[in-house]
């Protein structure tokens, strides 16, 4: 806003002010006319009155003096506000009239109280709240009174500033009330409902209706004119036009055609053809063995991996079968991958038409082994194919031909004389009447029982066999290399290595002939220059020397020359006196088999010589009753010795090897009538440094004592014990050097049978042999008897050492304490072998002592 407006604006105000003084004087000049007719009676009022009129006047001079300098300034700016000077202009004259008329009223009238039916002069009052009837509002309490009123809206179109509030209505209500926003959401969510977020708006409707505003209307006419859903099509105008216009006019053409249900496929044309095409097979197509059905097999109870268990495929007719098994294919680090065999089985077992299979054979790896190997009976069992599965191959999925049937028996199958085991590590050799068909251990490839034989050519990378690679023809194995093919022929008569011409490698053969044999005299041929390790250069038929000379009968010969070998009867190098065919004796003896022979008689050669056992007799030892030291000596030669006794003999089979052995020799040594055997060996070059071991037999058992289990207590009635026994009396020993000792006596400490007894089964309840100690207490006394014919017996004093009691239940002893008594006390001694040779034995003894 420009000043010239801001001017116009307070001109025009300052014109209102004029305005509203100008009505305040018209109202006094009012009042002031009602108050002349009683001016005599209200004097003192009139002259309050005539004052207030004067002050009246002399504001209202003051608001003319202001008009007229609004007018002053209207007409400053009347250029820009000429309307708003005009007002203001209008106002102040009329202002100024006012004024002159209230002074003029105030002259006339005699300063009478104005009241509400006479016209006097009134007091001003600046209050905006008063209810009094005799005072008047001076313009400051019109001022605020109009500054609360322009605060208010109008009646008429208000308009409401900041945040007005209101009573929300009811939803239900329908008239003038204003409706708050509360309102609004209540109809707009009642509106709304439960409708989706893509439709919960008139835009998002009117999209959904495709913005037509008659949508109903558009919806009612295509409902009126579709097939009445009860009619069943019997509606439709023109029913052929619309079978062509939804194009069933084809499908009723194919219907026409189509199979009939109830002819339940008879009237099909070419049912095999129609087999092929879906993919199935016919009664007749299983009947020839083209169908196929797969199962799975899970792995029977207690299996184990490394081991081979019977996976078992039978027959029910006496015809080759078709099978596929295969194992699951697994990470390819686990050690049992894909194993997968493709081919034809046929069992047989003793029958005439024999057993045979063929097929592929698939592993993951060579070592991967996950199916064995394929056997079949070779006895009563004609229609069981058993393939051998690891135990950690499990499940195997089988294919199988109609007619046949698939198990994994979890123990040992038997059928017939056969038996398949179960759970092998090498099947064939762990079953019973079985032939092995397939081996499966040289990994991928074609595999069959018999022989292949065919009329064509097999090609291949490599060819691998455990036998021998045989080939009828002529020619023979063919080597293709660079321009040259080379192979071997053998034409009945010679074997040749042939070669072809430059570039014809599968062609015959050229002229040369470098290598052949004589079939009949294996006679060697080179037809070529023969190269032999740079030493041999040239050709042997046309050579005319050696080139190191040899002798021949002590002659140098180089080829240059004869040699000259004379006879026997000549003189030379062979200088030979005498006839051979007359001479009766070598001139000088020699030895055969080491025996000297000079031909003058003939010669008996020993086994020994020959290092041959003999037959018969070797030789006799006069042993008497010392057989340990007259013995036959440990470095005899080997053979068969008879010992003579002054009553009898033994027969001592001797064997001798050599003094280098650490047992250069062996003695078994018999009686008669199975009387007993016994042993002995030799060491080194000591000879027999033990004496001989019987050799228990069942008619020759062993003593009683060596007998019985390690541990066992036994009386013994010497103080010393056997060799290799000990007393019992409380000691340790070492568990780790007799360890059957130790399964008796797991503390590793013997029982002191010193001062305890040993029970059976006693009444009282204890275990079978437990033990207690003795009743003796330890004492020293004396005895003595009357004298009698054998004398007077006395006794000396004795100590059985300190032992303690206990209550035990051997019944009621009782001794003469005037005579001689026997106390028994129990020790035990045991015997102990070192390690891995132990028969430990301990043998308790008892040990007497009179008092």
């Amino acid at each position: 806003m420009d000043a010239s407006e801001a001017s116009a604006v307070e001109s025009a105000t300052s014109a209102g002010k004029s305005q509203t003084a100008a009505n305040a004087a018209k109202a006094s000049e009012t009042v002031a006319t009602q108050k002349a007719a009683s001016a005599s009676t209200s004097e003192t009022n009139a002259a309050a009155s005539a004052q207030t009129a004067i002050d009246k006047a002399g504001e209202s001079a003051a608001s003319a003096t202001a008009a007229k300098a609004s007018e002053t300034n209207a007409k400053a700016s009347e250029s820009n506000a000429g309307a708003s000077a005009g007002r203001s202009e209008s106002a102040a004259l009329r202002s100024e009239a006012a004024a002159q008329r209230a002074e003029d009223i105030a002259d006339a009238i005699g300063l009478e109280d104005a009241s509400l039916t006479t016209k006097g002069i009134v007091r001003l009052s600046n209050d905006t709240n008063s209810t009094a009837e005799n005072l008047a509002a001076t313009p400051k309490a019109v001022k605020t009174v109009m500054d609360v009123a322009n605060t208010k809206a109008p009646s008429s179109s208000p308009v409401l500033t900041g945040v007005p509030t209101a009573p929300t209505p009811a939803p239900e209500v329908n008239n003038n009330q204003i409706a708050t926003t509360q309102f609004v959401h209540q109809i707009i969510s009642a509106l709304i409902g439960d409708a989706p977020d893509a439709l919960n708006t008139l835009k998002e409707l009117s999209d959904a209706l495709g913005g037509d505003p008659n949508f109903a209307t558009t919806i009612t006419t295509l409902i009126n004119s579709k097939l009445a859903k009860d009619q069943n099509g019997a509606d439709i105008p023109n029913k052929q036009l619309f079978i062509d216009n939804v194009g069933l006019r084809e499908t009723v053409n194919l219907a026409l055609s189509a199979l009939q249900k109830n002819q339940n496929g008879a009237d099909i044309p070419d049912k095999g053809r129609f087999l092929s095409n879906i993919n199935a097979a016919s009664r007749t197509d299983m009947a020839a063995k083209k169908g196929m059905k797969y199962t799975v097999v899970n792995a029977p109870a207690g299996v184990q991996e490394g081991k081979y268990y019977p996976l078992v495929v039978q027959r029910n007719e006496a015809q080759a079968s078709r099978i596929n098994i295969r194992t699951p294919s697994r990470t390819g680090n686990h050690r049992m991958n894909n194993c997968e065999f493709s081919g034809f089985v046929m069992s047989g077992g003793w029958t005439d038409r024999g057993l045979y299979a063929y097929g592929m054979f698939w592993s993951y790896t060579s070592t991967e082994r996950a199916i064995h190997s394929l056997l079949m009976s070779n006895k009563g069992d004609t229609v069981n194919s058993v393939f051998y599965i690891e135990g950690g191959a499990f499940p195997v999925e089988v294919f199988l031909e109609e007619g046949l049937s698939v198990l994994a028996p979890s123990s040992d199958y038997t059928v017939a004389e056969t038996t398949y085991k179960f759970g092998a590590t090498d099947p064939y050799s762990e079953s019973v009447a079985v032939d092995l068909i397939l081996d499966f251990k040289q990994g991928k490839g074609l595999y069959s029982s018999h022989a292949l034989i065919t009329n064509k050519d097999i090609s291949g990378n490599k060819i691998y066999a455990n036998g021998e690679i045989v080939a009828r023809g002529e020619n023979q194995i063919r080597m293709i290399g660079g321009d040259y093919g080379a192979f071997w022929r053998n034409d009945g008569a010679n074997t040749y290595l042939l070669f072809t011409a430059k570039g014809d490698q599968y062609g015959s053969w050229n002229n040369l002939r470098p290598f052949m044999i004589d079939n009949a005299t294996g006679e060697f041929t080179i037809g070529t220059k023969l190269n032999a390790g740079q030493g041999v250069n040239g050709n042997a038929s046309s050579a005319t020397k050696l080139q190191t000379a040899r002798k021949i009968g002590g002659a140098s010969f180089d080829g240059t020359a004869d040699v000259n070998l004379p006879g026997v009867n000549i003189q030379g190098n062979q200088n030979t006196t005498g006839n051979a065919a007359t001479a009766t004796k070598l001139q000088t003896a020699r030895r055969i088999a080491n025996v000297l022979f000079d031909g003058s008689g003939d010669i008996s050669i020993p086994p020994r010589n020959v290092n041959a056992f003999a037959l018969g007799q070797t030789g006799i030892i006069n042993v008497e009753d010392d057989i340990d030291n007259n013995s036959v000596p440990w470095n005899a030669i080997s053979g068969v010795y008879n010992h003579m006794r002054k009553s009898s003999s033994d027969l001592v089979v001797h064997y001798y090897q050599n003094a280098t052995s650490s047992t250069p020799s062996l003695q078994i040594r018999a009686t008669y009538r199975n009387g007993g055997l016994w042993y002995r060996t030799s060491r080194d070059g000591y000879g027999f440094e033990q004496d001989w071991d019987q050799i228990y037999t069942k008619k020759n058992p062993p003593p009683v004592g060596e007998t019985l289990p390690v541990g066992v207590p036994l009386p013994w009635p010497t103080d010393t014990p056997p060799s290799g026994y000990i007393v019992m009396q409380g000691q340790p020993f070492d568990k780790a050097a007799y360890p059957q000792l130790a399964a008796a006596y797991p503390s590793g400490v013997l029982p002191d049978m010193r001062g305890q007894t040993i029970k059976g089964k006693p009444a009282s309840g204890r275990d079978v042999l437990s033990t207690e100690a003795d009743g003796v207490k330890s004492h020293t006394h004396t005895a003595s008897t009357a004298s009698v014919d054998l004398g007077s017996k006395t006794t000396s004093s004795f100590d059985y050492g300190t032992k303690g009691t206990s209550s035990f239940d051997y019944g009621t002893k009782t001794s003469n304490n005037t005579g001689a008594h026997t106390h028994l006390s129990l020790i035990h001694i045991g015997r102990c072998r070192p390690k891995k040779r132990c028969r430990t034995r301990w043998s308790p003894y008892f040990k007497k002592k009179t008092t």
